[in-house]
């Protein structure tokens, strides 16, 4: 899927139904057939994962610590989103951003 990043936020650290979570979730803007116009989603990456998906190089211990903040360089930006076999966000690629202008005008 490929999407644009219009906001980012954090959802946790907490526990549900005795499971801990600490999630960033990047709000992104979607097309679909019933919708005129634009549509937001939600699409929620778990802390763990960040530094596998974002290439961080860092511990667990400073990804704990990171606020969407630190992640404003995404907003605006073009990505593709994969999923694993249980629909968690498994990979994030920014796209760049010829290629992303190019989605854009073809309406993809």
């Amino acid at each position: 899927m490929s999407t644009k990043v219009i906001g980012i936020s954090e959802s946790g650290p907490g526990i549900y139904q005795g499971h801990s979570f600490h999630n960033l979730v990047l709000h992104v803007e979607t097309d679909d057939q019933y919708t005129e116009g634009k549509r937001a989603e939600q699409l929620k990456v778990k802390y763990a994962k960040l530094n596998e998906i974002f290439n961080l190089g860092k511990s667990p211990g400073e990804i704990e610590l990171l606020h969407p903040k630190d992640f404003r360089n995404l907003v605006g930006k073009s990505v593709s989103v994969y999923y694993d076999k249980f629909r968690n966000v498994d990979t994030v690629i920014v796209l760049p951003e010829e290629a992303a202008t190019h989605d854009n005008k073809s309406g993809k």
